[in-house]
């Protein structure tokens, strides 16, 4: 009879250990994947004014801004250095048309605007997301880094802001 009730503890053993790994990893991992965690962009004070529909403008710090704008115009999978080019160039040609003393017919309220025809192209957080789904966080960090890495960088000749113009391949 001691074997028989033996058996049936190590069933419940084996049933709550089995339990635990269906139901207990899965939870975890899930738990460890967060949309929201990523890394503080600085703000250096500087913000763009974005139209981002016709009727739309926002306004977001220039280094969030160039996350978006590199995000929108050259694949993640690109080598980090190319990132970072983009993210000067992107800089650059943000900065000289915020200073420029003409208004933009297009979008006269705004600095720039989201259409890759006329300005930069530009994805909120919420579209890489979408576009990225659970590759969102490394991605996310792959573009801020290079962002960040090159803070306050842009192009210049002869001490004035070059016309970085540029197209997608």
């Amino acid at each position: 009879m001691a074997v028989k009730f033996g058996r049936y503890r190590w069933l419940g053993y084996m049933i709550v250990v089995l339990t635990m790994v269906v139901i207990g990893i899965p939870a975890l991992l899930v738990r460890g994947c967060s949309w929201e965690s990523r890394e503080p962009v600085k703000e250096d004070g500087v913000q763009v004014k974005l139209q981002i529909s016709e009727k739309e403008i926002i306004s977001l710090p220039l280094e969030q801004y160039l996350i978006g704008v590199v995000a929108a115009e050259m694949p993640v999978s690109f080598h980090e250095e190319a990132l970072k080019a983009q993210a000067v160039a992107a800089r650059t040609y943000s900065l000289l048309r915020m200073v420029r003393e003409k208004e933009d017919d297009q979008h006269p309220d705004a600095h720039l605007c989201a259409d890759p025809g006329h300005c930069q192209a530009w994805i909120s957080n919420e579209e890489m997301r979408k576009r990225w789904g659970w590759n969102y966080r490394p991605n996310y960090q792959k573009i801020s880094s290079a962002v960040l890495a090159t803070g306050g960088k842009v192009l210049t000749h002869e001490g004035q802001l070059i016309d970085p113009v540029y197209h997608s391949s």
